[in-house]
């Protein structure tokens, strides 16, 4: 499904209006555009005062909209004529891959992000996909606090196959691109047996105007399910700490039981004038219906330990599966917590392989990577191991030295 050129025409008044200063400068060898936006909204920020994945890869859409349709200064078509494209071929565009890097000045609450500068350039123009390039600077500031790298494809809206870019706009731009040379793909990688999942139904709002699920709405699956799996790791935690203290109060009040029977039949059996230093000793061989008694205390608090890591898998094992909305297995994170999450993503990773659309049902699979503590993988898949449909790496940042 494309739009007409009267759409494009009107969505790009719209994105004219999100350019401050009035001016699209356009630079043709490297092809880019660069101009000031407008920046990041509170809206676009989470609870921890961050902007989310979401927003960000949002965000992203409308700078990057903004260098394809609008008119760059001294030129009456944009700056890769990415309308006379689609238009022309009649086709829409969908993700193949796309990468996110962040500086941790993206999370500095301090820095005003708004204005910021903004640069998209062309990145490769291949047989039958464009890479394209999107940077975000805080003014006066050379180092970018995100850097957005995109492949798409060109595919047909009625078949949903691939098709070619046409000769005349592959000699127009070819060479032009600022990773001239240098590949972009994402391997493939196989999701491990131990995982945390989380299941969702894709909603209206998660589909753009293809008719599938936004490239963006899969982060925020991605977001949830991780989220999700903290929280639950976080509640097991209190109740097996919870757990624990009633059992070691239970204990405790059974061993001055015990006791207080010691010392009654020690007292009744014990010579008068003789030291009382025996009356201790006693007390370290309890009788065999006392130590029945501990037993039973220490069983008690055993059980009560392990009640408490087991309480979330009980809680899941009790939910009908047709209704269940996570399961698998809360340590599948391994060391990860709301600490590494809070210093802010680094580098995301995503590949899309398969359509999903609405009312779709999707298990949203997380997991640590072995060996590194703030990389996590995701994988989307249809209900009880169907087709994958997306792949997430996340990295988080690392801790300040000397933090």
């Amino acid at each position: 499904m494309t739009m007409a050129r009267p759409a494009y025409e009107r969505f790009r008044n719209v994105l004219e209006l999100l350019v401050k200063d009035e001016k699209i400068l356009l630079n043709d060898q490297p092809r880019y555009v660069t101009f000031r936006y407008g920046g990041l909204e509170h809206a676009l920020f989470d609870r921890n005062g961050h902007p989310s994945l979401f927003q960000l890869m949002k965000t992203a859409v409308i700078v990057r909209s903004i260098g394809l349709f609008c008119s760059c200064e001294g030129e009456i078509s944009s700056m890769i004529d990415f309308s006379d494209l689609l238009n022309q071929t009649g086709s829409t565009i969908f993700v193949a891959v796309t990468d996110f890097e962040m500086s941790r000045d993206m999370y500095n609450r301090f820095l005003v992000k708004a204005p910021l500068d903004a640069r998209v350039s062309l990145g490769h123009v291949g047989n039958g996909s464009i890479t394209m390039q999107i940077e975000l600077f805080l003014p006066g500031n050379p180092q970018a606090i995100m850097t957005h790298k995109k492949k798409v494809v060109l595919v047909n809206p009625d078949t949903r196959k691939p098709m070619p870019l046409p000769e005349w706009y592959k000699q127009k731009f070819a060479g032009k691109g600022v990773l001239e040379g240098i590949p972009f793909r994402i391997e493939k990688f196989q999701r491990p047996a131990k995982t945390f999942f989380r299941r969702s139904e894709i909603t209206w709002s998660d589909t753009d105007s293809n008719n599938h699920t936004n490239y963006a709405s899969y982060s925020r699956l991605a977001t949830d399910a991780i989220h999700t799996c903290l929280f639950l790791k976080t509640k097991a935690e209190k109740e097996r700490m919870r757990a624990m203290d009633q059992s070691d109060q239970h204990l405790s009040l059974s061993v001055n039981q015990t006791s207080e029977v010691s010392d009654s039949r020690s007292r009744d059996h014990t010579p008068s004038g003789q030291q009382t230093t025996n009356v201790s000793d006693q007390r370290t061989n309890p009788t065999r219906s006392e130590c029945k008694s501990m037993a039973v205390s220490g069983d008690h608090a055993r059980d009560s330990a392990e009640s408490g890591q087991q309480n979330v898998a009980a809680v899941s094992s009790v939910v009908p599966e047709s209704v269940q909305l996570w399961g698998g297995d809360i340590s599948a994170l391994g060391c990860l917590s709301e600490k590494d999450v809070v210093r802010g993503l680094k580098r995301v990773e995503v590949s899309y392989l398969q359509e999903c659309g609405e009312g779709d049902v999707v298990e949203t699979h997380v997991w640590q990577e072995p060996g590194v503590r703030g990389r996590l993988k995701c994988s989307v898949e249809g209900m009880g191991g169907g087709e994958v449909l997306c792949q997430i790496t996340l990295e988080y940042h690392e801790p300040l030295s000397g933090l």
